[in-house]
């Protein structure tokens, strides 16, 4: 049974944060984290709509692995990417800028790869309110 009144589908919108698996051979110890809403989004569906748009000025179809397809995908998910924690360059933390969100999702597929099966599992961002419990009296 689905009880409506105990869904919270806040993060839809606002937010959940994917911890990127990174390979062994990269990871230091440090969690990498990014925060994006999900496919249900406002913010993605317009995103996507923008998406579709590009696509069929290049006449491409979704999921087309030339650059053109792929430099659409990476903007896609550029444009919804909300946050990310662990992630430096030369050292230093790096910002999350539309621009270095780019540069991030072009240089490292794995990441983006990441990023979209995270965005379209509906359990990374519907969770249940917490139960409240109903106030009992003390038999006297």
């Amino acid at each position: 049974m689905l009880d409506l009144d105990q869904v919270d589908n806040t993060a839809i919108n606002a937010g959940s944060w994917l911890t990127v698996e990174v390979p062994p051979a990269l990871d230091d110890g440090t969690p990498m984290r990014i925060k994006l809403p999900s496919v249900d989004s406002e913010a993605y569906v317009k995103a996507a709509a923008e998406y579709r748009r590009t696509l069929a000025k290049a006449k491409l179809s979704v999921g087309d692995d030339s650059p053109a397809g792929r430099e659409a995908d990476v903007l896609l998910y550029a444009s919804v990417t909300l946050a990310w924690d662990g992630v430096t360059k030369g050292g230093a933390p790096w910002p999350c800028t539309r621009a270095n969100v780019v540069q991030l999702y072009t240089a490292l597929p794995w990441v983006i790869r990441q990023v979209r099966a995270f965005v379209v599992t509906d359990a990374n961002f519907i969770q249940a309110l917490p139960q409240t419990q109903p106030e009992t009296r003390p038999e006297s």
